[in-house]
Formats: C-alpha cells, structure tokens, sequence
C-alpha cells in the first residue's frame, strides 16, 4: 500500500473503531500508563507532546503529568504563514484547556501568552508523535504535510527520543518511507 491507501484503510478503521463509546478511552489511557511508566518518561526533563485530535489517543494524562513533575512541557504551533511547525511551553499554573485555541486545520494550539521551545535540544526530551500508521522499525505515516519530518529533519541530538503514539490498529508490519522522512525511536500503542 501507498500513503494514500493507508490513511484511507487508518481512517476507515478509526471510524469503525471509535463507534465502540469505550475502546479509544480505554486504548489512550493503556498507551499513557506504557509512556507514564517508561524510562523515557521519568528521565526526560522536557516532554513534547500534543493535544490529541478525535481520532487520536488522548495522552492529556500524560501533558499534565509532566506539568505536575515540573518538566518543561510543550505542544505544537503551525505557523500559517510559512507551513513550519514549533513547539511552545505550557504554563503549570494554569489550567490545560485555557491554554490552547482552534488553529490551524481546526487542530488544538498554544494560545499566544506560551513561551517558545528552542529545539536546540540541551535538556533530555522526550517527544510524543501522533501519525496515522507506524511500522516497528519506526517509520510513520503522517497526515501528509511534513511538519514533524521538517521539524526534526536536521535532529539527531541523543538527548531527544521520537516517540510514535498510536492505537494498535494503527501498526503496519511495513510502511512506505521516503529518504526524508523521519525515524521513531520507539512505539507506544495500545
């Protein structure tokens, strides 16, 4: 299968799959116990993350415990004006829901008072990767706009670990990958 057929056979899963009113809610919190209870998770000082879409696990246990231990913590910005993607801090201080808006594609961002991440990466950070299809040798299969691949297209810091984040149903023995696509370290699904 190409790109193309695997979002469309992921998409066509996921709608049968979240009609089962518990099974996304119960996935998501079996795949934030998995990234809670990793090395990975305990040693990193900063956790990049994201605010989940419907159709993607809920790893919100995992942003505000990650606040809650004092790791810098942040989520993705898309720039509309050149397509990029960065990462801003989230304030352990105030409530998780208040911090973000509707942005870009309808998807959860950073309200303007977040305070940019630079990705130069010093810190031991750990970074939670939504995709529509992961294969175990870690490629991934994005939405098809490349903001995680440009992102840490020039990343090859060993203090960062790229953590893909899926529902099982999500895992493909193989996926199409393309010389500039970028490699997971490791997959948490559930």
């Amino acid at each position: 299968m190409n790109k193309t057929e695997i979002r469309r056979a992921v998409r066509e899963s996921l709608s049968v799959f979240l009609k089962d009113s518990g099974a996304a809610g119960h996935s998501s919190s079996v795949i934030c116990g998995k990234i809670l209870e990793s090395d990975l998770f305990r040693q990193a000082e900063t956790v990049l993350a994201y605010i989940s879409l419907p159709d993607e696990a809920d790893i919100s246990t995992v942003i505000k415990k990650a606040l809650s231990d004092g790791k810098r913590t942040g989520v993705p910005k898309i720039n509309a004006g050149d397509g990029t993607m960065d990462f801003y801090a989230l304030d352990p201080e105030r409530i998780l829901s208040a911090q973000v808006s509707s942005g870009f594609f309808g998807i959860s961002e950073p309200d303007g008072a977040s305070p940019l991440i630079p990705g130069d990466f010093t810190q031991k950070t750990l970074v939670l990767v939504p995709g529509r299809a992961f294969s175990p040798d870690g490629f991934r299969v994005g939405r098809g706009k490349g903001f995680y691949d440009i992102y840490f297209s020039g990343c090859k810091n060993q203090n960062v670990t790229l953590a893909g984040v899926c529902f099982s149903l999500q895992l493909f023995d193989s996926v199409p990958h393309e010389e500039h696509d970028v490699r997971m370290d490791v997959i948490f699904s559930g």
